[in-house]
């Protein structure tokens, strides 16, 4: 099997995974509601952000740069950038975001595949917070779902992340089993 193959493969399991280990999606409070930073339970809460943001700047043809806002529940409103790195032999991205609050501030990493129809580019895939400042020193999640759609007329970009705080893994294992995705993405 090429390592191609299995990257697509491990890609696969994942998006699966989080779409079987993430449906709460539907339970989410509606995030315009959630504008105020709450205190982030230890025993985990959903987790829903959605922002609309624009493509900023590119760095070559394979990395762009989203800037924006976003708002949701549990961290409130906020300030992002989202970097993509494309892989265009595999349709694959990876894409390291930073979100922040006047509390603190929170990242993740993102492995997607993705799509360019004629005036859109389609990415989703799975997510995982790594850290945090501030009031969110030391955030993680589970394995978040994650979306984001950009009009490549308007340069207007949708986003969204879904999923809980609480690792849905024994812990350590979450962390381990993405990490070594994000690091064969980036090979």
């Amino acid at each position: 099997m090429t390592s191609i193959t299995r990257l697509r493969v491990l890609l696969a399991c994942c998006i699966l995974g989080a779409l079987i280990a993430v449906p709460i999606a539907s339970a989410a409070p509606a995030p315009g509601n959630a504008t105020k930073p709450s205190k982030v339970s230890p025993s985990g809460s959903v987790l829903a952000i959605v922002g609309k943001m624009h493509l900023d700047s590119t760095d070559g043809p394979t990395v762009l740069i989203d800037k924006g806002n976003v708002t949701g529940t549990p961290y409130g409103a906020g300030t992002a950038e989202f970097i993509y790195t494309l892989r265009p032999k595999t349709s694959t991205a990876t894409v390291d975001i930073t979100i922040t609050t006047p509390t603190g501030t929170i990242t993740a990493e993102a492995v997607t595949a993705y799509a360019a129809q004629k005036i859109t580019m389609t990415f989703s895939g799975v997510a995982i917070i790594t850290g945090g400042t501030g009031a969110y020193a030391n955030a993680s999640s589970g394995v978040l779902q994650f979306n984001a759609l950009h009009n490549l007329v308007t340069l207007n970009v949708g986003v969204e992340l879904l999923g809980s705080t609480k690792s849905v893994w024994k812990q350590g294992q979450r962390a381990a089993a993405i990490k070594q995705l994000l690091a064969s993405v980036k090979k």
